[in-house]
C-alpha cells in the first residue's frame, strides 16, 4: 500500500504529522507521543491535538511513552461515538530492531483511522542527516477499524 492508497483525511494527515515530526525531531531526538481528531464542524474541517503530561514519577519502571500513548488513545476512543470525529491518529516515536537482529533503527508509528472507510499503521523509518530529518522507509499497512467505528445511519 502506498500514500496513493490512502483516503483524503489520511492523506492530509500523513503530511501534516511527517512535517511536524521534521521540525520536532532535528531540534529535541524526539517528541511525546500526541493524537489527532479530525472533525467536521459545518461545512469545514476542525484539527484538535490531544497531548497528556509525562508523569513518570509515577509510572512503572520509567517508562512513561507508552502509559501516555495509552491515555491519548483512551482519550480518541472517548470520541468513538462522536459523529463528528471523522478520523484519528496516534503518532509515537519508537526504536525498531528487525526480527532478525540487528541494529535498532529510529521511526515513528502512525495509527491512521478514517471512520468506516480506512485503518492503517504507518511505519516511518528515518535519519537524521546532517541535522535534517529524512524518511528512509515509509511502510503502510492496512488494519481493521481501531478508534473509530462506522457511523450508523
Amino acid at each position: 500500500m502506498t500514500e496513493k492508497d490512502l483516503t483524503e483525511n489520511l492523506a492530509a494527515l500523513l503530511i501534516f504529522i511527517e512535517s511536524h515530526i521534521a521540525r520536532e525531531i532535528p531540534d529535541r531526538d524526539t517528541f511525546n507521543p500526541y493524537g489527532i481528531l479530525l472533525k467536521r464542524e459545518k461545512n469545514a474541517l476542525q484539527m484538535v491535538f490531544l497531548e497528556t503530561t509525562d508523569d513518570s514519577d509515577s509510572v512503572l519502571k520509567g517508562r512513561p511513552a507508552p502509559q501516555m500513548a495509552r491515555r491519548i488513545e483512551d482519550m480518541i476512543h472517548s470520541h468513538r461515538t462522536n459523529p463528528s470525529v471523522e478520523s484519528a491518529a496516534l503518532v509515537m516515536d519508537a526504536h525498531l530492531r528487525a526480527t532478525e537482529g540487528g541494529d535498532e533503527s529510529e521511526a515513528v508509528i502512525v495509527w491512521l483511522d478514517d471512520r468506516g472507510r480506512q485503518s492503517v499503521r504507518v511505519i516511518l523509518s528515518y535519519e537524521l542527516k546532517g541535522g535534517k530529518f529524512c524518511v528512509t522507509s515509509r511502510t503502510i499497512e492496512a488494519r481493521h477499524p481501531f478508534f473509530l467505528p462506522p457511523n450508523e445511519t
